[in-house]
Parts: structure tokens; C-alpha cells; sequence
């Protein structure tokens, strides 16, 4: 019998985030997991099977409190937007290193985060005030002049909720279909904000004590294939004035929401009237996989946060050492499932491995007997792949025989 007291406590455990928990374990502790009941049907036995113990949360804190009396926690890693109140509160009451809790909702409410910055004269969209009924977001939509607006919750995330609208009807339709069908459960509350054109950036950064530093920057290129818009991420070089003038604007950002602590993945655009903040997600990026990125420039997000947690005074310093690896080259490729189907068999990822020398790794979210439904916004993308490469490798030629092979992939999976 081997026994662990002192444990890392996560805070809504599921998805990729599984990586984190065997890059804790691999360094010698023991996991526990606190999940709420509203997350039981997006949360899989392979997103929590490593931990010692699953918790759930019924609302009463202190239950929970001496629930985790009998474990010596060293931190409290948050890894959903909607249980992140409750991870600040926990690092506040169990003594650890966290943001103030006093302040959750710059980091995790999508309009306090775009407020904040405003206060802090820091550029960000314009945006009404919340509401819960469709008359004051109409009222804006009139008064603003904008042609084109978003919808969105205050809470979420892989854009359930989310509505681009054209006109007074496409808004109150919107309002109408989404308001009661939130990803973490009943959504209520919406605001409407300016609707922004650019290039679009992922930031996943890590932060301690108040320092940020920015592990990788993915640039989104756009693509036409069927009714949906996304096609490729690029892994953008340290060196590019691009990830220079990204990254400081997102760390401006992080300083205006207290987001002293944690790893967090942003989404900004590039517009012609320089960056602006779409949303900050106070956890580790859903889609990136560690060891690519290890591959690409040394370190990963994920790597970066278990230093960052565990030797918190060496954050410094081995930021600086990061910095100096080389990079390679890698992209990350949004899949597209042309059509509806259900899937007869196991996927079988051979079909990408045999022909594809840059093939990393790939992560398809169906299994058999599941309907895996058409492509047509980011709920409805089936999985993602990251390809690795040599400098100078031609990333275009790389994405059209991956799109020729993914139609294999799909044939096969759907057929007995």
C-alpha cells in the first residue's frame, strides 16, 4: 500500500485536463477532484479515473471543508470557468497560493472582464449591461449603431449560447433558443457586444505571484470548407513582432483582472483599431497536447503550471531558461465532418500515422454507437489534430492531405 497525505486539489476535472493530473502524479501526488452535479454529463471515466478521490459539491461549503480535512493540500488548481469561485474560495480557505476571491468574477463573468478593462483604460469592446430579459440588450442594439452584434451568456464556454446577430429579430431569436440551454446548466443572463473583425489569437499563459509568462500563442488562419469558418492554428515564434505585441497586450490584460495565479488560456483579435479581449478562460487550454508543444519549443503550458505551482520561487528564473529553447514548427487542425452519421467503428488513427510523417496526435470526442453530427460551428467540431514539422516545412500542402485523409478517416468509422 503506497499512501500520499499530501494531494493537489482540482476543481472540475474532465477533458484534456487529465494531462495535468498524470504530470502531478508523475512528480509523486496524489489527486482529488471536486466536480459539481451540473458537470456529470460532459464528464467521462478517463477525465478523473486517476484521482484518489472524486468529491462532489452539493452547495454546502462546509461540508466540503471537512470533507477535505483529512488531506494536506498543497495547491488548488481550478480547470472549469463555472466552479472557479468555488476554487478561489477553497485556495482562500485552505491557505494556498490563489487569486483573491473577492475578485472571481473579472475572470470568469464575460462582462465584468471586458467592464474591468474599460475602468482600467485598457482597449475592449463595447457591451451592454446583463440581463435576463430580451427589452434592455434590444435597447442597446438600437442605440449602438452596430450592424452586427454577439450574444452571449456571462457564463460558458466552447461558444454554447453564443449568437452573431444581424438585425432586432436575429437577436431576440437568439435570446429565445439559448437562454435555459447553458453548457454548465441553465443560463440566464446575457449581454450583447460589438461585433469585432481580425485575425484571432490564442494566449496560454501562466502566472505566480503576479507574473505572467506566455508558454505559446496559436494564430488562427481562417478557411472555407462547408458552412464552417475555422481551419488551422499556427504555433507562433517567440521572435515575431506578432507574439511580442499579443503577448502585451494579453499580460495587460491579466494584470487588470488579478489574475495573479493559474494557468489561462485568452482569445484576442487583432482589429484595425489594435487588440481587443474576446474572452479570458482562468485555466489551461482545452485543445493544445502537452507533448507537441513540448516538441515545438521545450515547455508546455501544462509543464510551465506544475513548476509554477511546486517551486514557486524558481518561476523567475526558469522563465528565463524558457525562453531560450529553439522552436520548431507546428500547427494545430480543426476537424470538419462533412455529414451527419453514427459511428459503427473504433476510429483508427492509422490512416494519418501511415502517410502523414508530421502526424502528432489527434483527439475525436465520439465513440460507437454515438452520432457524431455535421460541422458547423465550434460545438459541433468533432476532434482536433496537431501536426510537427522542420523549419520550412510547407504547412499548406500538409493541410490539404490531411483533409483528403480525414474523409478516409470518417468512411471508415462509419461504415461496418
Amino acid at each position: 500500500m503506497r499512501y500520499q497525505r499530501e494531494v493537489i486539489l482540482f476543481v472540475g476535472l474532465f477533458g484534456n485536463r487529465q494531462q495535468l493530473l498524470a504530470a502531478f502524479s508523475g512528480r509523486g501526488y496524489s489527486c482529488v477532484n471536486v466536480y459539481a452535479p451540473v458537470l456529470l454529463s460532459h464528464m467521462k471515466e478517463e477525465d478523473y479515473s486517476l484521482c484518489r478521490e472524486n468529491i462532489c459539491y452539493n452547495g454546502n461549503l462546509s461540508i466540503l471543508m471537512q470533507t477535505l480535512s483529512k488531506f494536506r493540500i498543497r495547491a488548488v488548481i481550478p480547470c472549469i470557468e463555472v466552479l472557479l469561485p468555488l476554487a478561489e474560495r477553497l485556495a482562500e480557505l485552505l491557505h494556498v497560493a490563489g487569486n483573491s476571491s473577492m475578485t472571481s468574477q473579472y475572470r470568469c463573468n464575460k462582462y465584468w472582464m471586458n467592464e474591468v478593462l474599460r475602468q482600467k483604460g485598457i482597449p475592449c469592446l463595447q457591451q451592454s449591461r446583463p440581463s435576463n430579459r430580451i427589452e434592455p440588450l434590444l435597447e442597446w442594439y438600437r442605440n449602438s449603431g452596430f450592424t452586427q452584434v454577439v450574444s452571449k451568456p456571462l457564463w460558458g464556454a466552447l461558444s454554447v449560447g453564443v449568437s452573431i446577430c444581424h438585425s432586432e429579430n436575429d437577436l431576440r431569436q437568439g435570446f429565445q433558443l439559448n437562454k435555459g440551454n447553458g453548457y454548465y446548466g441553465y443560463m440566464d443572463e446575457f449581454i450583447v457586444q460589438e461585433f469585432i473583425m481580425g485575425a484571432h489569437f490564442w494566449v496560454n499563459t501562466v502566472s505566480c505571484a503576479g507574473k505572467h509568462f506566455t508558454a505559446n500563442i496559436v494564430a488562427d488562419v481562417e478557411e472555407s470548407i462547408q458552412e464552417y469558418y475555422h481551419g488551422f492554428g499556427r504555433l507562433l515564434y517567440r521572435q515575431e513582432t506578432l507574439f511580442q505585441e499579443a503577448e502585451a497586450y494579453t499580460h495587460a490584460v491579466l494584470d487588470a483582472i488579478e489574475m495573479n495565479y493559474g494557468a489561462a488560456h485568452t482569445e484576442i483579435r487583432l482589429t484595425t483599431e489594435g487588440w481587443r479581449l474576446i474572452e479570458v478562460n482562468p485555466r489551461l487550454s482545452g485543445g493544445l497536447f502537452a507533448g507537441t508543444v513540448e516538441s515545438f519549443c521545450g515547455y508546455s503550458q501544462t509543464s510551465v503550471l506544475v513548476d509554477a505551482v511546486l517551486e514557486p520561487n524558481l518561476f523567475t528564473k526558469r522563465c528565463a531558461l524558457y525562453k531560450t529553447y529553439p522552436d520548431k514548427e507546428a500547427i494545430f487542425i480543426y476537424m470538419v465532418n462533412p455529414e451527419t452519421f453514427t459511428m459503427q467503428r473504433e476510429a483508427d488513427v492509422s490512416v494519418f500515422c501511415d502517410h502523414m510523417e508530421t502526424f502528432s496526435g489527434l483527439y475525436f470526442a465520439y465513440n460507437i454507437g454515438e452520432i457524431v453530427p455535421k460541422t458547423v460551428n465550434t460545438v459541433t467540431v468533432p476532434g482536433y489534430v496537431m501536426l510537427l514539422g522542420a523549419l520550412g516545412t510547407n504547412w499548406q500542402a500538409e493541410l490539404e492531405y490531411f483533409r483528403k485523409l480525414e474523409t478516409v478517416f470518417y468512411q471508415q468509422i462509419q461504415s461496418i
